[in-house]
């Protein structure tokens, strides 16, 4: 418990000090100090393997680098058109510059089509920047889950304890 009281008082005493400081003028300097110089050793890595030149892509050419980025991993802004008011066009909306497409007919669960027919919830009208697939679970609420088949790239939804 001492060590903790110690601890905070010290804390606070570091952060009264900086602010005092920070009181002054940010532009001015009091004393400057010289310090020594750092060495650096530099050391060559060499790396026996069987590497190939990198070409510069075509401006058609896919980049081949694609293949290794989640694209429901990405971050984006969950702002909406005003033509969006129903989950099922702000699931296309966020889906569509991920090359996965949204499913609520066979082979997606039967309550998928009920689930992303409801209205855009106030909770989604929030402006925030998360990854997509937050962005997905927020729109049909956290007692769902999203069904993702990264093989085929297509999203559907299920309810908690629905079955397959």
């Amino acid at each position: 418990m001492k060590r903790i009281i110690r601890a905070e008082i010290l804390f606070f005493a570091a952060f009264f000090a900086f602010s005092c400081q920070a009181a002054r003028s940010p532009f001015q300097v009091d004393r400057m100090r010289e310090s020594a110089p750092v060495q650096i050793s530099q050391q060559d890595v060499h790396v026996q393997g069987n590497f190939q030149e990198l070409q510069p892509l075509d401006r058609n050419q896919k980049d081949p680098r694609w293949q290794y980025i989640d694209p429901l991993s990405v971050y984006m802004r969950t702002v909406w058109p005003d033509n969006i008011r129903t989950i099922r066009a702000a699931v296309n909306y966020l889906l569509e510059p991920t090359g996965y497409r949204l499913v609520t007919s066979h082979p997606a669960p039967r309550e998928a089509s009920l689930l992303v027919d409801k209205p855009l919830p106030p909770i989604a009208r929030m402006q925030r920047t998360m990854p997509v697939v937050d962005a997905l679970q927020l729109l049909v609420g956290l007692d769902n889950y999203v069904v993702i088949d990264r093989a085929h790239r297509l999203v559907s939804f299920q309810k908690n304890g629905g079955g397959v």
